[in-house]
């Protein structure tokens, strides 16, 4: 599963209830979890 944020903070406040919801939805357990963050955006200009 993946989440996507603009922002750490609220992504990192947001994993615990992702955890809990995938695990009421579908009874898995996460060990690990990992936040990456992003190098670098290009706009739709910069890549055209």
């Amino acid at each position: 599963m993946r989440v996507e944020s603009t922002g750490r903070p609220e992504l990192t406040a947001t994993v615990p209830a992702v955890l809990v919801l995938l695990n009421e939805a579908v009874k898995a357990t996460v060990k690990h979890s990992a936040i990456y963050d992003l190098a670098y955006l290009l706009t739709a200009e910069e890549v055209a």
